[in-house]
């Protein structure tokens, strides 16, 4: 399903001041998205938080699903840069890594659940889009790439099932569990359990 025009960035900061503002709006809606829950979660609240006009704001984001859309695509990418960086570690094994690819992914589902709300009750479903597809197709070359590390000789169609299957598995329970626990000890709980049912996989 593609992206509504009203849910993309209005413009992409270009120069260095635009970027800054940017950023600052980012921010500001993290913050208000933490402070006061997906339903007080206004365009208004965010100018306020971040220090401008509601009209630079909109020079932006059309709207507050706009702000979401984006805060939620920057979560992804800075996932998928976690994720690239266990796979790079040199002196790591393969089975480690996988450990800690499995406790980054809950530990970020635990950490962007009130944005996840947010999205939600605004109606947005942004699995469905095709930038969203396009990050999870990332992922999962990503989780590939270093179960190719630990079964060097499974065959690729095995492999990428695997890989599919793996990042799915991860992904839907710490969706689920981070809706159930009060803290994050309490998600690395669900994390942990999950290690050792690979372990004996």
């Amino acid at each position: 399903m593609p992206i509504k025009k009203s849910q993309k960035a209005r413009r992409e900061p270009s120069q260095e001041r635009s970027r800054k503002l940017n950023e600052y709006i980012l921010e500001a809606a993290a913050q208000v998205l933490e402070k006061d829950g997906p339903f007080k979660f206004t365009t208004l609240k965010i100018a306020q938080k971040a220090g401008i006009s509601i009209g630079s704001l909109y020079q932006y984001y059309a709207n507050k699903e706009a702000i979401l859309f984006t805060l939620h695509k920057k979560e992804w990418l800075e996932t998928i840069s976690k994720l690239e960086s266990i796979i790079k570690a040199k002196n790591t094994p393969g089975s480690k890594k996988i450990e800690i690819l499995i406790l980054n992914f809950f530990e970020s589902e635990f950490q962007e659940r009130k944005m996840r709300n947010a999205l939600i009750a605004t109606g947005l479903l942004l699995k469905n889009t095709s930038e969203y597809i396009s990050l999870e197709n990332q992922a999962i070359k990503l989780v590939r790439k270093l179960l190719k590390e630990i079964y060097p000789n499974l065959k690729n169609k095995e492999l990428s099932f695997k890989a599919e299957y793996l990042f799915v598995k991860i992904t839907s329970i710490a969706e689920n569990a981070s809706s159930r626990v009060n803290s994050l000890n309490e998600m690395k709980q669900w994390a942990q359990y999950l290690i050792k049912e690979f372990r004996y996989n």
